[in-house]
């Protein structure tokens, strides 16, 4: 998920989001892929 990561936490950024907000959206996105124990790349409709 690294890539990804770096690639949101980027956008972020651009966007104009708080480094609060970032930390705790890269959090949720985090704690999504624990819970599929899949990265977010890797997961489809069907998850």
């Amino acid at each position: 998920m690294g890539k990804l990561r770096e690639q949101m936490k980027a956008d972020l950024e651009l966007t104009g989001f708080s480094p609060k907000t970032q930390k705790i959206y890269l959090g949720q996105v985090r704690s999504f892929a624990l819970y599929f124990k899949k990265s977010p790349e890797q997961l489809g409709e069907r998850d």
